[in-house]
């Protein structure tokens, strides 16, 4: 009969939750990577309309228009703040998931290494048997000629 772990079970749930925790990981990762290229891409959007709201400016165009450049400007000063909590959200859950990811591969390196130890043990059992049937064998081999001789 071969080695055999009786908590191979648990070892591989353990592997799953780990592998389950990666997935968790790497969907985190992206979803604040979103969240970063949205407010990027809103403070370029700001930038543009500031230099844009300049050279009306500059040009004596109507006041009126400048208003309309205020508030969508103040509108996307909104969002970028929105933004930013959405990216500080984000990377709570990111590190919330990197704690979850941590404990899980600890808990199957736990599992693993208590597995390696058994199998070990396991080897040096057998290896001692395996002396003891040669012993064995070697003493009625010598019995034997000592009886013939």
């Amino acid at each position: 009969m071969g080695f055999s772990f009786r908590l191979e079970r648990i070892l591989q749930l353990r592997r799953q939750k780990e592998n389950e925790e990666m997935r968790k990981l790497s969907s985190a990762q992206k979803l604040l990577q979103e969240a970063q290229t949205e407010r990027d891409r809103l403070l370029q959007e700001q930038l543009e309309h500031e230099t844009e709201l300049r050279t009306l400016q500059q040009s004596g165009r109507a006041s009126h228009t400048w208003a309309l450049y205020h508030r969508h400007l103040a509108h996307i000063g909104q969002k970028i703040i929105e933004a930013e909590k959405e990216i500080i959200l984000r990377q709570e859950i990111l590190t919330q998931q990197r704690t979850a990811l941590i404990e899980a591969t600890q808990e199957r390196k736990v599992l693993e290494r208590l597995r390696e130890k058994q199998l070990e043990d396991y080897r040096l059992e057998e290896l001692r048997k395996e002396q003891i049937d040669l012993d064995d064998i070697a003493g009625k081999m010598h019995r034997k000629q000592k009886g013939d001789g």
